[in-house]
Formats: structure tokens, sequence, C-alpha cells
């Protein structure tokens, strides 16, 4: 299971150090492990001591402070002491980077962005300590910048291959970080979906860390960081009025989809023929639909399906509710990842 955090600025207006450490003790309460901030934003003023001081705290209580610099500006800049990660954003040398791994009281983290396939294996070659190496992808604050899931997807791949641990972040929706205020992710589309969903797709596609790129997120927002802490996909169904319990009930269980797939449908045969259901809201079927077979279709009764095309109506066929997801992560459930359906409203 990933571990999870939050971003902490010093130097800016928005940021004063009190709200900062209040922020960092909250974090902690709410099970952080992550911490990141930058010290070469360029709005930003130097903070030498508020940086110093964060990094202290966050390290008494146990967290892991990435710190993000270039090097243009590490000519006069003092590293603080206990620092967990020095994350490297540019001008840096393959052989400075290399050398940074094997000589540094820190590990060197890696930017996923820009370091490709070759380039990582170059390193490799060159003798990147491996042991002291992690990697996260960057936040975007301008708006259709940030990557397609896919490029993080494939990214992550390479990465492991080195057991090299990978960070991404996520946008707040209720703090946003300055100058432009619309969000800090590493995908795209995450600025514009629900947080629940861009949690799961990040957790879907293999990120170990996943933290707000914006402060401050909310308490409740970081408290979906640890309730999607799980190894099972969650998608959440938006359930029809008086559902009947013994449709909901059957929910209750941990799916994996039958290989032979089709087209039509996703089946989850874990309850078929065990249970007898009553006929209910028999209506038509339509895509992301949850239905649940009643006792009208004999051996395949209890049998659970979420409908991938639009299909008939069938009074054997109860329509129990609507799941609220993404089209990526119904195709990360076809390649056999166990998930939950979840019962909201």
């Amino acid at each position: 299971m990933y571990q999870y955090g939050v971003s902490i600025f010093v130097g800016l207006d928005d940021y004063p150090q009190n709200k900062n450490m209040e922020y960092l003790q909250k974090a902690h309460e709410l099970g952080c492990k992550t911490i990141f901030s930058s010290a070469h934003i360029n709005e930003a003023t130097q903070a030498k001591q508020d940086l110093e001081e964060l990094v202290l705290q966050a390290s008494k209580l146990g967290m892991n402070v990435s710190l993000d610099v270039s090097k243009p500006m590490m000519k006069n800049f003092e590293i603080p002491k206990g620092l967990y990660a020095l994350r490297l954003d540019y001008g840096f040398t393959m052989d400075e980077i290399v050398e940074l791994s094997n000589n540094g009281e820190y590990l060197i983290e890696l930017n996923a962005s820009t370091i490709n396939k070759a380039y990582l294996e170059e390193l490799v070659k060159k003798g990147l300590n491996l042991e002291k190496t992690r990697a996260s992808f960057n936040y975007y604050p301008k708006l259709y910048t940030a990557h397609d899931i896919s490029f993080c997807e494939e990214m992550i791949k390479e990465y492991r291959k080195y057991n090299i641990s990978v960070l991404g972040f996520l946008p707040s929706k209720t703090g946003f970080r300055p100058p432009l205020y619309q969000g800090l992710p590493s995908i795209e589309n995450h600025r514009y979906i629900d947080l629940d969903l861009s949690i799961e797709e990040m957790k879907a596609i293999g990120f170990d860390e996943i933290a707000f790129g914006d402060a401050y997120a909310s308490y409740e927002e970081i408290e979906k960081l640890k309730i999607h802490q799980t190894e099972e996909i969650l998608l959440y169904m938006n359930k029809v009025p008086n559902c009947p319990n013994q449709c909901l009930e059957l929910l209750n269980n941990t799916f994996r989809i039958r290989p032979d797939l089709n087209s039509y449908m996703i089946r989850m045969t874990t309850h078929r023929g065990k249970v007898d259901i009553n006929q209910f809201n028999t209506k038509e079927r339509n895509y992301l639909d949850v239905t649940v077979d009643n006792s009208l279709f004999k051996r395949y009764r209890g049998e659970i399906c979420i409908i991938l095309q639009n299909l008939p109506s069938d009074e054997r066929v109860n329509v129990i509710g609507k799941l609220h997801t993404t089209d990526f992560l119904i195709e990360k459930i076809k390649e056999n990842k166990p998930f939950k359906i979840i019962p909201i409203n």
C-alpha cells in the first residue's frame, strides 16, 4: 500500500510559519509520513530558519521531508540537517547525480517527469546507488500542462525495475498554492475529477507515495488518503432509492472478475446460486449500472454485474445502483485487480 503526505512551503506570504507548523502537526496526527517542500519557488523569499525548523520538527515526529532544489540555487545553499531526501529538479549532470547518491547524507530523489528510461539506465550504468535513490513526478501549476496518466504508469514500471519508490501529487480542492491557485497535480485530469477517483487512479497504477501538491489540504482531504489506503480498488456506487438490504449485503466482499470477459458486462459470481433475491427495479440497464440477478434467473440468482453497454430491461435482473468511477479504473478491473463496491447516498 502507498504511504501518503502533504506539501509545506516556507517563504510565501500565504503560508506563515506558525500555520505551517500547525499543518505539520495535523498531517502527523492523520498518519502522514511524507512531507514535500521546495527551496526554489520563484515567489518565495529565503527562509532558511523556517526550513530548518520544519525539517527538524518533522524528523522528531518520524516524518520524512523531501526538499526540491535546482542546480542554479545550490551554490550558496546549506542543506538542512536531518533532511530525508534531496529532490533534484533540474541542472544536475549525470555524474553529479551519481555522486550525490553515493556520498550524500540523505536520499536523492530523481525527477520522474524528465528522467526517461534511457537516462535512468545510463545513471544505473554509471553507478547510481539504488539503495539511496527515490523518484517523484513534478506537479504542474499551469492548466493543461500535467501528465497523462498513461505516461506516469509507464514511467512507474521503469522505476519499479530498479525497486525505486515513486511519489506523485494530487491537487487539493480546498487549498490552492499561489501564484495561480489552480491546483498542483502530477496528472492533468485530476484537476477536474473527484478526489476519491484521483486517489484510486494513482493507487491503481502503482504509486508508492501520494501527497497533496497544494497547501493547505483540508482535514477531510487528508483523511481520504487514509481511507483509500487499501489493496483493493474502491468503486463507489450511488444506490437507487429503497434498494433492498438483501442486495446491498451481497456487496460486502472483495471481488475479482471472471476471466471470460466480454464487452457487455463485468460478472462477479461469488454469490451465484446461493441466495434468494426478490424482484426489484427491473428497468433498462445503462453503462456502469450495478445489477443483481433475482430468483427468476434460477441458477444465476445472486450474480452481480457491472454493465458496460446499454441493455434492455429484464424481469430477472435488479438494477441496484450506478458506479461513480472512471473508464480508466474499469480498465484496471478488467486486468483482474481486486476491487470493492461501496454503496453511498
